[in-house]
């Protein structure tokens, strides 16, 4: 068991953040005592994700021609245990420098890299460039691939067990829950697929994206490279799984 304040720091972009699924895997996954992760963000960030949920609650009170109120992460934050302090300052020096990033997405790798973050954990990997991910010796990953890696059979049913818990509409139990998850996280579903073995995962309802991990560090030993991987896997990492 390792304590929160031990565990290696990740950055979670705004889309993971506004994403229900994605975030509460995360965050009550971090919860269990075999995580060895622990989710970071800014203020920033956080706005983004909010106003990105306002947004998508607007959408479907349209849709529906019923109020569909927001929810949104600051109020969770303010209830919720994520363990321990979530909130991490900007970092617009560092921002400013950044060169092949997306404009939008420059405070969000400036802020992982200044609270010690060695993944960003973002829907859209292609936004970070690699110049400035190997300066920075980070990658970014999607939360699906990141997950696949580092969440334990123990922190899933934990995780699905919270999940299912304040469910309100269906799917309403852990392994339906699981069931679903093959839609929108694949890798994560099947890695996990003993966990639940008599439960048929849901074929995947979504394109891959075109990228799911660009960057210098090792998804396996977390450790940099000076050189980028082409798969996540550093070549130290890939002769010990061949052996």
């Amino acid at each position: 068991m390792t304590s929160i304040s031990s565990r290696r720091p990740v950055f979670l972009d705004a889309a993971v953040l506004a994403a229900p699924t994605a975030r509460s895997l995360i965050l009550f996954g971090q919860l269990h005592a075999e995580a060895s992760f622990v989710a970071k963000w800014s203020l920033a960030v956080e706005q983004e994700a909010d106003a990105a949920l306002v947004a998508r609650a607007q959408r479907r009170t349209e849709t529906l021609g019923r109020t569909v109120p927001p929810v949104l992460v600051s109020a969770l934050r303010s209830v919720s245990d994520w363990g321990g302090d979530v909130i991490v300052p900007p970092a617009p020096d560092l921002a400013a420098s950044l060169t092949d990033t997306r404009a939008g997405d420059r405070h969000v790798l400036a802020a992982a890299s200044a609270c010690g973050a060695g993944f960003v954990i973002t829907q859209d990997v292609d936004d970070f460039g690699p110049a400035d991910l190997a300066r920075l010796g980070m990658s970014a990953a999607n939360p699906d691939l990141f997950l696949a890696h580092w969440m334990t059979a123990g922190m899933y049913q934990f995780a699905l067990e919270r999940i299912a818990a304040r469910r309100t509409l269906e799917p309403r139990t852990p392994d339906a829950i699981h069931a679903s998850l093959g839609k929108v996280h694949p890798r994560l579903a099947a890695v996990m697929g003993t966990v639940y073995p008599q439960i048929t995962i849901l074929p995947a309802t979504h394109k891959p994206p075109a990228e799911s991990f660009r960057g210098t560090r090792c998804l396996t030993c977390w450790q940099p490279t000076s050189q980028p991987l082409a798969n996540g896997i550093c070549s130290a990492c890939h002769r010990e799984g061949d052996q």
